[in-house]
């Protein structure tokens, strides 16, 4: 079962800039796993290329609003 959409409400769109603390999507976490879904999310850097340097925090799991990576352009 794929779930299409259902159980999640993104708050931007490709393209848009954002900032640390920007609200980029909500989600039914119950309702996900419910569905027999991992709420496990990968961080995936696709423009590598256009930073000096992308440097991790050093934790493998992180909360709301903690440091990820620190990136310099």
């Amino acid at each position: 079962m794929k779930l299409k959409g259902l159980h999640f409400s993104p708050k931007v769109t490709a393209g848009t800039k954002v900032s640390v603390g920007d609200l980029l999507m909500e989600f039914d976490r119950a309702e996900i796993e419910k569905a027999g879904y991992s709420t496990i999310t990968p961080v995936i850097i696709t423009n590598i290329a256009e930073y000096s340097s992308i440097k991790p925090a050093g934790r493998s799991t992180v909360k709301e609003q903690e440091l990820l990576y620190t990136v310099q352009a």
